[in-house]
């Protein structure tokens, strides 16, 4: 059978994305052959609260070491041309193809499918794992965060399992400090795109929820759902005002220059709360 090599009976898949990843694997073998060492999904296909009009389908493709930069180059075509055959890019990937898309891929984000070497994924080296350019990374990339928040709320869907293997730095305040200025500057530029595309709202909504993200982690040391993540900054007194105003819209979206406007305020409020508060490490 096809799906004899996946392990996704417990994910809740749309048959879109199961056809992705049952075409996924022959193809990129008919390449490298048996160098393709482990498919791993995270993000909210694995955690729930996918919504196709704001979520990607996010993976990380773990591949050999021998296998070579324009191999890489390759298989990362035929994932691209996957993703469109299949629909799978959320319409904030196909909305944003210029600069902000561009400045924020530097530093992983916007950026949902990723290959990467075998050596660089269990060593945690995170701009070989998230093609992420090294200097913005440095100064902008929360990376202990994200790297930790990314395997710990994973599923390896195919080959070895090498999440526990990944050696990953503790978050620090200075993380914290990198995520604020990152999510603040993405709203910047969401206000600015404003008057251009009907998606910039998307930008903020993002923003608000990478800072929700790293609020549950930071103060749980697990991978949270979107909706695990709004309790835990409820427990620890955060006005919610603005985070149900982004369930809102991730429902039902529609571009709202009130939400930009709000979320500067709320997302340093998430970011302070975690310089102060108390955290919790597994």
């Amino acid at each position: 059978m096809r799906d004899a090599q996946l392990r996704i009976q417990d994910l809740d898949l749309s048959n879109d994305q199961k056809n992705f990843l049952l075409d996924l694997i022959p193809s990129l073998q008919r390449d490298v052959g048996e160098r393709v060492i482990s498919v791993i999904l995270f993000g909210s296909a694995v955690k729930g609260g996918f919504s196709k009009e704001v979520s990607d389908f996010d993976m990380i493709i773990v591949v050999d070491d021998d296998v070579s930069s324009r191999q890489v180059s390759v298989l990362d075509s035929k994932v691209q041309s996957l993703v469109e055959k299949h629909g799978i890019a959320s319409s904030t990937a196909k909305g944003f193809k210029g600069i902000p898309q561009f400045i924020m891929a530097q530093t992983g984000m916007f950026t949902s499918q990723f290959i990467c070497r075998r050596r660089d994924f269990i060593s945690g080296t995170f701009t070989r794992i998230f093609s992420a350019n090294p200097l913005l990374a440095k100064l902008l990339s929360p990376s202990g965060q994200v790297l930790g928040g990314v395997l710990k709320g994973s599923k390896t869907v195919h080959g070895e399992d090498l999440a526990s293997e990944v050696k990953v730095a503790k978050p620090t305040n200075l993380d914290v400090m990198k995520s604020l200025i990152m999510n603040e500057l993405l709203v910047g530029l969401s206000l600015f795109y404003y008057p251009l595309t009907e998606n910039a709202t998307k930008l903020a909504m993002e923003a608000t929820k990478w800072s929700a993200h790293m609020a549950g982690y930071m103060t749980t040391g697990e991978s949270k759902s979107l909706a695990e993540a709004v309790e835990v900054l409820a427990s620890k007194g955060i006005s919610l005002d603005h985070l149900k105003r982004l369930e809102k819209l991730r429902r039902n979206y529609g571009p709202d220059l009130s939400f930009i406007f709000s979320a500067p305020k709320a997302i340093a409020g998430i970011h302070l709360s975690l310089l102060e508060g108390p955290r919790e490490y597994h």
